[in-house]
């Protein structure tokens, strides 16, 4: 949980996203991007990898990256490619 949707989140890492059964694709986050710009940077590869991502406040001064697959009953796959798992 982040305070802000614009503060970097400090951690950098490639994270390797899709859905079971899907194309997958490498998603780069560098410790100075905020969730704004990694629910971007996600989103800019949804067409390949079938996930999107939201930025929502779930409480004052609580906000959560959510992602979600675009088809129904598809789970999520994500792996570490490299640095640290910027979703723990």
């Amino acid at each position: 949980n982040f305070t802000d949707a614009t503060t970097a989140v400090g951690q950098a890492g490639v994270v390797r996203l899709g859905v079971s059964g899907g194309t997958t694709a490498d998603i780069t986050i560098t410790a100075g991007m905020n969730l704004n710009d990694i629910a971007a940077a996600i989103n800019a590869q949804t067409t390949t990898t079938g996930v999107g991502a939201n930025v929502l406040q779930t409480s004052p001064g609580n906000f959560q990256l959510v992602l979600s697959a675009t088809a129904t009953n598809k789970q999520i796959t994500n792996s570490v490619v490299s640095g640290g798992n910027v979703f723990d």
